[in-house]
């Protein structure tokens, strides 16, 4: 009887998923594969703040399309809050506003950036009235100085600009240049002052401010850079001299000495941005906003979710599968390991660290701890402390790694940081239980069955078609749950166990 629910269940989960997995990929037209597609970039903005009780206003620079980057969608999700832009000389201007803001308040800003394959040409440079900056009457003598001192070592614009950098720049900046930067000397300060001087000496200049393009930073952080107006065009030009040249995948967002946002009516506001590239024409769609796919739940849940969360999400969704690996290496092959889900664990830590480095560090991490923790059994000590000190002895070892990679050079033994100082622990105190009970060997087979069951589930769950098949269809994860629940009833031999009982059989003779 109890078998019967099982298969059922089995049988109901499999049906649901495969259906929904077929009716997306037949009707819908969903890829199987991660698509080639031109280069597509999801941007959102999470701005947060804390609401004073009274009426709020959040204001937000919208990106323009360029001759290199084009926008193909925006969408705002703010509840509450009542929508208008309006054009700034900066840049064109997202405003928010809330009738009553009170406690913790989140707005998002999406939208896609398509990069054209080709070089651009510079835009023209827009004829414009310069506008000195208000500055008083120090910060404005210093910087007449300065603009007389680098006149006389270039004639164009860029040459007086590229001077200007240098000096503002310089390692020990003289008295005039810390007189113009303040206390604050970041890339944005530099450019931003940069164009004042040069609008002292009629020079049409702009500071620009945007993002890279560019996977894997967590968190994405602002970039900036000067345009100054130069035969017709636009040259621009870093605020680092010795490597002027702006690269191709910073996306201009906006100009001006003003922040991105600003909030009235409400306090402590942050800014976080997401970057990510669209994986398939499907990602796409099911962002647009004229898109069908916005409406349906089962089709575009995932998508739906802002995009740090995505992030998040595209990492959890193969865990399950990862997980069911572990299950047929455990329960039908017969691989001993430590734990149930501590090689998933390792795995997802693989995931940051690359598989190579990651099983040397784990093996150099759980050699230490392991010696350290067989020489505490001399102390006697309770099983609560004992596990703080190996956590400590842990931590200590992962820093002492971190120091002498750095001291040498090696970039890979870094990411020691990035493993779970628990899972490492754990691992440590059981593989010293299995040494005193059962020997030497024992641990080590448990602990080389966890490093492989690990490395599979590594190269399984980081490989980008997993991804993109568990992202688009979640409902894969039915299926999952129903081999699992058969797995569940699985009462034979083992794989190992067939090699370990041949010679009973005769097959050893």
């Amino acid at each position: 009887m109890k078998n019967r629910a099982v298969y059922l269940l089995a049988a109901v989960f499999a049906a649901a998923g495969l259906a929904l997995f077929a009716y997306k990929v037949l009707a819908l037209e969903f890829p199987l594969t991660p698509g080639d597609v031109p280069e597509i970039w999801e941007v959102e903005t999470r701005v947060t703040f804390t609401g004073s009780g009274g009426p709020a206003t959040v204001r937000l620079f919208i990106p323009r399309n360029t001759r290199t980057y084009t926008i193909l969608d925006q969408s705002f999700v703010s509840r509450g809050y009542a929508l208008t832009t309006e054009l700034t000389p900066d840049g064109r201007m997202a405003k928010l506003t809330g009738r009553q803001a009170s406690g913790p308040q989140t707005v998002y800003f999406r939208f896609l950036i398509h990069r054209a394959d080709t070089a651009s040409p510079l835009p023209n440079a827009e004829p414009a009235t310069v506008q000195p900056p208000e500055w008083k009457a120090r910060r404005l003598e210093a910087a007449r100085a300065l603009l007389d001192q680098t006149r006389g070592e270039g004639e164009s614009a860029t040459e007086i600009a590229t001077a200007l950098l240098k000096r503002l720049t310089a390692p020990a900046p003289d008295d005039v240049a810390r007189t113009l930067l303040g206390n604050t000397s970041g890339a944005d300060r530099v450019v931003g002052v940069t164009a004042g001087i040069l609008a002292l000496g009629g020079i049409s200049a702009r500071s620009v401010h945007g993002i890279a393009l560019e996977e894997g930073q967590r968190p994405v952080r602002t970039v900036h850079w000067l345009e100054v107006a130069e035969g017709g065009v636009w040259r621009r030009m870093t605020a680092d001299p010795a490597a002027p040249q702006v690269p191709a995948t910073w996306f201009p967002w906006w100009r001006g000495g003003i922040k991105l946002i600003q909030v009235d009516g409400g306090g402590s506001p942050k800014v976080r941005i997401t970057i990510e590239r669209a994986a398939d024409q499907s990602i796409v769609e099911s962002l647009s906003a004229d898109s069908v796919q916005t409406k349906n739940l089962l089709t575009s849940a995932m998508t739906s979710l802002p995009l740090e969360v995505q992030q998040v999400y595209r990492v959890l969704l193969v865990v399950p599968l990862g997980v069911l690996l572990l299950v047929i290496l455990r329960n039908v092959v017969g691989l001993k390991s430590f734990g149930t889900f501590m090689p998933v664990l390792i795995a997802l830590a693989f995931r940051e660290t690359q598989l190579l480095w990651g099983i040397l560090l784990f093996t150099m991490i759980v050699a230490i701890g392991l010696a350290v923790r067989l020489w505490m059994e001399n102390l006697r000590l309770l099983v609560v402390p004992r596990l703080a000190a190996v956590l400590i002895v842990v931590v200590g070892a992962m820093a002492a790694l971190s120091i002498a990679s750095a001291q040498l050079g090696l970039a890979g033994g870094l990411s020691v940081a990035l493993f779970p100082m628990v899972i490492l622990t754990m691992t440590v105190e059981r593989m010293s239980v299995i040494w005193d009970e059962r020997g030497p060997r024992d641990a080590v087979q448990q602990g080389v069955g966890s490093l492989i069951v690990a490395t599979a589930c590594y190269l399984l769950m980081s490989h980008p078609l997993t991804e993109h098949m568990f992202f688009q269809f979640p409902e894969l994860l039915l299926v999952v749950l129903a081999v699992v629940l058969l797995l569940g009833r699985y009462s034979g031999y083992r794989l190992t166990e067939l090699y370990r009982f041949r010679p009973l059989s005769g097959g050893g003779s």
